[in-house]
């Protein structure tokens, strides 16, 4: 669990870095007890820590629950699509999609998944230098399907550095999921919803200290305080 948390934490995809993290949404409505849960304590930890990501979904629920997710957790930190973060919406889950992502994201995507708009930087600014998976940080897989597979046997072998990846499962899925841990080919764990309650409880850690700190300022923070006490920060 710290491992992942970790790995997000130190991922080099903040503003200015040239890089962005994926985020897999590739669940359906039977998990959302489980890796909803997942997705919404990772994308909060994204956007605390001012992590700039896409997400998509190889499930047609998964792109929808994920844009729903994102976008109401987008309001609450103040993150503008486009510029932030953005969506790649549901994709087809072949062998084309994933060696063409490899080497050609645009192409691959083809279009953003809220808007329709062609996935360029002139649309989108966060796309800016975004070409091939070089250019991302990390992946994070959030799966009640076997689909870490594919990322280990296709996309990370073609990668060097080779790709870092992170995984959220369902919890009957964990024990499978260790070999891969000791193997050095995922960073880390997010097991189940007792993962994503852990995960949560670090999330909301860090986000206490940096409000108290005064290095944060949620939507919620903005209503309990006076507004002469809370900095002007963009519009999402």
């Amino acid at each position: 669990m710290q491992q992942l948390y970790d790995a997000v934490e130190n991922a080099p995809a903040g503003p200015g870095q040239g890089k962005i993290i994926l985020v897999g949404l590739d669940f359906e409505a039977g998990s959302l007890g489980e890796n909803g849960n997942q997705a919404r304590a990772l994308l909060r930890h994204l956007m605390m820590s001012r992590k700039r990501f896409a997400i998509f979904s190889i499930t047609p629920q998964g792109a929808a629950n994920g844009q729903m997710m994102a976008s109401d957790i987008a309001a609450q930190y103040g993150y503008r699509y486009g510029i932030d973060w953005i969506d790649f919406g549901y994709q087809l889950p072949v062998l084309a999609f994933y060696k063409t992502l490899i080497y050609n994201i645009p192409q691959a995507i083809g279009a953003d998944g809220r808007d329709g708009k062609k996935l360029s930087a002139e649309n989108f600014p966060i796309m800016a230098g975004i070409v091939s998976m070089k250019e991302v940080a990390m992946h994070v897989e959030i799966t009640t399907y076997a689909t870490l597979d594919d990322w280990i046997s296709i996309v990370q072998p073609a990668t060097k550095p080779r790709l870092r990846i992170g995984y959220a499962c369902t919890g009957i899925n964990v024990t499978g999921a260790y070999p891969y841990l000791d193997s050095g080919q995922i960073v880390g764990i997010m097991p189940g919803l007792k993962g994503a309650a852990d995960y949560e409880k670090l999330v909301d850690r860090a986000e206490t200290a940096a409000l108290r700190a005064g290095r944060l300022h949620t939507r919620f923070d903005r209503m309990r305080r006076p507004a002469s006490a809370c900095p002007p920060r963009h519009a999402s």
